[in-house]
């Protein structure tokens, strides 16, 4: 049977190398973007600059390496070994590279000596499709509505080394619990070996298990240190600790597993599902982080309408967007019904600092920021948010205004709860209480166990918990009642209280609990000032179609272009990494969109 018989590898060949690459290839586009839009634009960092002066071999051009970045985080190869390697075996790279073939060292260097010139590259491609490409094609890609999500992506960080306070305290009593249980063996060895005739042959092998007890003593007592040392740094900075990436966090992931990871945001566009912007963020929840993610778009001559899902559900974040010029659809937390059903908001309160005063047509019509601020602190609403806003109007026909008032508690301490060691604590609290040490952040139970800090709620208090402690201790089931969704205790203090007592005798007797004295927290009632009420109501059609929006993207960079964990360490290097793999992203989809031709007359211009 004959077969299609092929070239002989060891024969030699006259081609061309640029008739072996495709007219529409994608990396004719990323040598087009790099060579017309980024070249001459900024200054990269090169190392061998200078040295050929000297006789020394010149540095690799600072675009050629670019563009290698580029097309690997766009195929998903984003190791600078394996990136090296492509330039050998893959006949692309040869085109891009015009067949260099730099050393792997090379290539890693580049990317982390050029960090803030990799973090404007998206940008700079963003802002080729809004002007260039909008101008060639006539359609601006970034013209809907933007969708707002955020994504935890792996951190270069094992998850044993990152530490929250809760983990270093069972670590460190795991230590002390070893380092005791060694101590007891030794000595019960060393008076055994007193009454036994040395000359016996078993004490050579009791010596030598004596050794390596002592050799783990010695390793415990100094990862005991260690713990110790990392315990007091956390409890000075109140953050988690990470040994190999100090900027990561543990945060909680889809499937609720804990990770080691960054926070990624981004903001897709609603027509083009091209990512507009992108932020990278150490923050494990998404609450707060509206505004931040769209610093970058939302001074561009139009109001930025989002959507936003509802871990973005911030009452302050979405006030603060509205006066900036930016509409938030944001999906609002749920609420009981009449039947103790949980039904999805449709609207909320919010409100602005009252000024007293009249806008005018012309401040009503405006999309500028001043002016919308202005209409919303003197209770009218501006024309651009009619549909999403309205004044609440009282009885009598005025705008509904509101003082509220908080609590400010003072740091006097009538207990002397702050004066106490850790033992006065312990024994106080065993006397039924839930006593907080303000100064190290962390409360002591009656179960005679350390609560760490959870969160901060939005009415200022501080929640505390030990979910290691509460699954072993004795009193679980008398000090908080079982939910289906808690299986530990969680205790509430206000900013400056310092003790709570107990709902039960942590002793097992039937004596009543002391009670506190009235005295011990000093609060002072704060009224704020006066704000103006509007009814917001958020555009549910926009809201149902956001998971189309932003899910999209993500899943392309974790799956198809292995975007799930980062190759790099620390904010600012991780951020420079969600940019490329953001253009990667935004250069797949432009070549289902638009022909390559299209965009290579745009950037040739």
């Amino acid at each position: 049977m004959a077969y299609i018989v092929g070239y002989d590898p060891r024969q030699v060949e006259l081609f061309c190398l640029d008739s072996e690459i495709e007219d529409k290839s994608a990396i004719r586009v990323i040598s087009a973007f790099v060579d017309s839009v980024i070249k001459g634009k900024y200054k990269f960092y090169t190392e061998g600059k200078g040295i050929e002066e000297n006789g020394g071999r010149p540095s690799y051009s600072p675009y050629s390496l670019l563009k290698l970045y580029i097309y690997g985080y766009m195929v998903g190869i984003k190791s600078s070994r394996r990136l090296a390697r492509e330039c050998r075996i893959n006949i692309e790279v040869w085109w891009l590279m015009d067949r260099l073939k730099p050393d792997y060292r090379t290539i890693a260097d580049f990317r982390k000596n050029n960090i803030g010139v990799i973090t404007e590259v998206n940008k700079s491609f963003v802002d080729f499709c809004q002007n260039e490409l909008a101008n060639e094609t006539g359609r601006n890609l970034f013209s809907g509505y933007k969708s707002v999500d955020g994504t935890k992506i792996r951190a270069v960080q094992a998850k044993d080394g990152c530490y929250t306070l809760s983990k270093i305290d069972d670590r460190i009593e795991n230590d002390k619990s070893r380092i005791a249980d060694i101590e007891n063996y030794l000595k019960e060895m060393s008076l055994n070996d007193a009454k036994e005739d040395k000359e016996n042959s078993s004490n050579i092998e009791l010596e030598a298990t004596v050794k390596e007890k002592e050799e783990s003593l010695k390793k415990y007592k100094e990862r005991l240190e260690k713990h110790e040392r990392i315990r007091e740094q956390m409890e000075e900075s109140g953050e988690q600790f990470a040994e190999n990436d100090p900027e990561c966090r543990l945060m909680k992931g889809h499937y609720g597993e804990f990770h080691p990871s960054y926070n990624m945001q981004s903001a897709v566009d609603s027509d083009s599902h091209m990512i507009e912007e992108v932020k990278v963020t150490n923050q494990c929840t998404d609450h707060g982080l509206l505004k931040s993610v769209t610093e970058g778009i939302e001074n561009r001559g139009e109001v930025v309408e989002l959507v936003a899902d509802n871990g973005y559900d911030n009452k302050e974040d979405i006030e603060e967007c509205l006066e900036n010029g930016i509409k938030p659809n944001v999906f609002l937390g749920r609420k009981f019904d009449e039947n103790g059903s949980l039904i999805r908001r449709t609207e909320a309160e919010i409100s602005f600092e009252y000024e007293e005063g009249g806008v005018t047509e012309e401040e009503k019509e405006s999309i500028e920021a001043e002016d919308i601020k202005k209409c919303l602190r003197r209770g009218v609403v501006p024309n651009c948010y009619k549909d999403i806003l309205e004044p609440v109007i009282n009885d009598d026909g005025a705008n509904k205004l509101e003082q509220k008032g908080h609590f400010e508690v003072e740091k006097d301490d009538p207990m002397r709860i702050d004066s106490m060691s850790e033992e006065e604590c312990y024994e106080l609290a065993k006397k039924g209480y839930f006593v907080r040490d303000i100064k190290r952040d962390k409360v002591y139970c009656p179960g005679g166990s350390i609560l760490r800090k959870k969160s901060t709620k939005k009415n200022g208090a501080i929640r505390y918990c030990n979910k290691l402690a509460c699954s072993s201790c004795p009193y679980r089931d008398e000090c908080y009642t079982s939910t289906r969704t808690r299986k530990w205790k969680e205790v509430d203090f206000s900013k400056g209280s310092r003790i709570k007592k107990a709902s039960f005798r942590s002793d097992g007797k039937d004596e009543a609990i002391e009670e506190l004295p009235d005295d011990n927290t000093c609060r002072t009632l704060v009224k704020e000032k006066i704000r103006v009420v509007f009814r917001y109501r958020p555009n549910m059609e926009k809201l149902e179609k956001r998971k189309c929006i932003s899910e999209h993207p993500f899943g392309t960079i974790k799956r198809y272009m292995n975007g799930n964990h980062f190759l790099l360490r620390g904010l600012k290097k991780v951020n420079a990494e969600a940019q490329l793999y953001a253009l990667g992203y935004n250069l797949k989809r432009l070549f289902n969109i638009f022909d390559s031709g299209e965009v290579l007359r745009a950037m040739a211009k």
